[in-house]
């Protein structure tokens, strides 16, 4: 299995990723399958009887390649507007468009805004009873997903900036396919948050803290093998495994969490 990944993260490793890359499709669905069971009830067994929010946890993605404006949906390179914890970035879009500039902005990454519109479609359309609630859960749980990629939050979004080219397919999917099991990824049972904006904020904040540490070990594991060599993976895994677990537990408390305060602030409605 190792010696397979290791040809095929070779090619993907030199190649550029793009800063709208993200979870593998598998990936998103294994997310969303993980959130719902962390789901109370009535709200798991409404969702339980939609297939379509897990199944169709990928669409986002499969929507770059017809809409020239989903890619910048997907991320934000929150660090071109200060830095780290970036209390001085504007919540308000309005307000960090007047300060920067709409090409700017956009050219940056909408995901915090995107998450936080997508949650209020979400609640207006349980509120209504409008059957496309279930896409549009399935469209939260992607971004969500997404912010919880280290390298969605950041113009080093394939550790091009630090010598280590690749980072995005590796964190994203090389190492999601070789190493993690069912059983590796326990996330806390869902939680709405009070404060939606200040909550996607802090989420997006609390995973760009774990980008250096990700680059590290693979400096290090770079140092020792070179990518082809399956103990480069092996030695990586040892070292920022636990980052990207700690990256999936968080993205599917995290989607499961936005479902829950979709609902919450529709009235908890029945969903039939």
């Amino acid at each position: 299995m190792l010696r397979l990944l290791a040809g095929v993260a070779a090619l993907a490793l030199g190649l550029a990723a793009t800063p709208a890359a993200s979870w593998g499709v598998r990936v998103h669905v294994q997310l969303h399958r993980y959130a719902l069971a962390n789901l109370p009830e009535p709200l798991h067994a409404a969702f339980a009887a939609h297939p379509e929010v897990v199944a169709r946890a990928g669409a986002p993605d499969e929507r770059k390649s017809t809409d020239p404006g989903e890619s910048v949906r997907h991320f934000i390179d929150i660090d071109r507007y200060g830095s780290y914890p970036f209390t001085d970035v504007p919540r308000d879009l309005n307000a960090l468009i007047a300060r920067y500039g709409e090409v700017t902005v956009r050219a940056n990454g909408l995901l915090p805004w995107v998450i936080l519109e997508t949650a209020e479609r979400l609640a207006a359309q349980m509120r209504a009873g409008d059957a496309a609630m279930w896409l549009t859960a399935a469209d939260l749980g992607h971004y969500v997903s997404d912010a919880n990629v280290p390298l969605h939050t950041t113009e080093n979004f394939n550790g091009q900036k630090t010598g280590n080219g690749g980072a995005h397919a590796l964190f994203e999917e090389v190492l999601v396919e070789a190493f993690v099991r069912d059983a590796d990824v326990t996330p806390r049972p869902a939680r709405a948050p009070a404060d939606l904006r200040a909550y996607t904020f802090d989420m997006i904040t609390a995973s760009h803290a774990r980008i250096a540490p990700f680059l590290a070990a693979m400096t290090r594991a770079q140092e020792r093998y070179p990518r082809t060599d399956p103990r480069f993976f092996q030695a990586l895994w040892a070292e920022g495994g636990p980052n990207v677990i700690t990256s999936m537990n968080n993205a599917a408390f995290n989607v499961a969490s936005y479902w829950l305060a979709a609902w919450e602030r529709a009235g908890k409605p029945e969903l039939r």
